[in-house]
């Protein structure tokens, strides 16, 4: 299994408030 879809089922495991989160720190991450 590749990265990509370990990191799918992953985030499909997270509540909607995580998923958030996760989001949030991702563009976080993209401005830097």
């Amino acid at each position: 299994m590749d990265n990509l879809t370990k990191l799918k089922a992953e985030l499909e495991r997270l509540s909607p408030a995580d998923l958030r989160l996760v989001l949030k720190f991702a563009e976080f991450l993209a401005q830097e």
